[in-house]
């Protein structure tokens, strides 16, 4: 078996409802500008990490080989390469409330005398998987360096994403075990999951993510 086929009152009170939008709009803006302004550039390298996490949702549904490409889409949308592994423990075709989640992909870090060291070094099963593919182990002098910067990244409006409200709770997953890991603060997130009027509500969250620079 497949693993991988396997996350108010009127009147007055509405003025102050249209001040708060009107705000909100304005975060938005601000927040889609920073993300068109890279920071400096610095030097990065491809950081491996392995992370297991658990989606849930009391009202969405996610076909699994569908909640699979949901799960590296947004992960590449905050810079991990575009290689990315993500194993369910449920079958293709499998509608699903809940998945037990392991994921192996690479992120930005800058390139750091300690970094690289970290990078450079293999665990046992590194040097088993290398010797079988008859490949060797890149020294700290041949890890691969490339430009990158920090960058706001709004996933709700990240082509080509187009998350929705049904995607609210695995966003709220991801944000809850996925990005602390990978070093991604989250600057501010409007995740309203639930029954009901809650699943109409589309789902706002922007992060502060290392990317690769564009070139």
């Amino acid at each position: 078996m497949n693993r991988s086929s396997r996350a108010v009152k009127l009147g007055s009170l509405a003025c102050a409802a249209l001040v708060c939008a009107l705000l909100g709009a304005a975060a938005v803006r601000a927040a889609d500008e920073a993300a068109a302004t890279p920071s400096e550039i610095i030097e990065a390298i491809w950081h491996v990490e392995r992370i297991d996490f658990a989606y849930h949702s009391t009202t969405v549904r996610y076909e699994c080989g569908a909640l699979q490409r949901r799960i590296a889409e947004i992960l590449h949308a905050v810079g991990a390469n575009a290689h990315i592994g993500v194993e369910l423990d449920c079958r293709s075709g499998d509608l699903v409330r809940h998945a037990a989640t392991h994921i192996t992909l690479a992120v930005p870090v800058e390139a750091t005398a300690e970094n690289v060291a970290a990078a450079a070094s293999y665990d046992t099963r590194d040097e088993l998987v290398a010797r079988l593919r008859q490949e060797q182990l890149p020294s700290a002098n041949d890890i691969e360096r490339f430009p990158a910067s920090w960058r706001t990244v709004a996933l709700t409006r990240t082509p080509p994403l187009s998350l929705g409200p049904t995607d609210c709770d695995l966003l709220r997953s991801l944000r809850d075990q996925v990005f602390p890991r990978l070093r991604v603060p989250v600057i501010s997130s409007g995740l309203n999951c639930g029954s009901g009027s809650d699943t109409r509500i589309q789902p706002r969250i922007h992060v502060n993510a290392l990317m690769p620079s564009r070139t």
